[in-house]
């Protein structure tokens, strides 16, 4: 085994919190992945998002129905894209949506 004497570069220090990370893969983002976005950010803005999202059985929903709890989670991320100008969440249809976020929740 030869040994050389090779001067290496001290790796760059890592972030300290998750929304410091940059994605370094090339590939394009998904819609999975913009629907996540939006949801990060409901879940650090609004009470209300979460009421929507937290319940497991219909009776804990708060429209007593965990369907109709998740269209108005969606109607939300969908209005919040809006907002930040996400137009491929802001302009996709609620089923879609509610899709991507069963991904983006997990």
């Amino acid at each position: 085994m030869n040994s050389r004497n090779v001067n290496l570069r001290e790796a760059p220090a890592l972030p300290e919190k998750i929304e410091d990370w940059q994605r370094q893969i090339g590939a394009e983002r998904t819609l999975n992945d913009l629907v996540e976005d939006v949801h990060r950010i409901l879940v650090n803005e609004s009470p209300k998002y979460r009421e929507y999202l937290r319940a497991v059985y219909d009776q804990h929903a708060v429209e007593l129905s965990l369907a109709a709890d998740n269209v108005f989670a969606c109607i939300m991320i969908r209005e919040k894209a809006k907002a930040i100008g996400s137009t491929e969440v802001a302009e996709e249809k609620i089923g879609v949506i509610n899709l991507a976020l069963g991904v983006a929740s997990l």
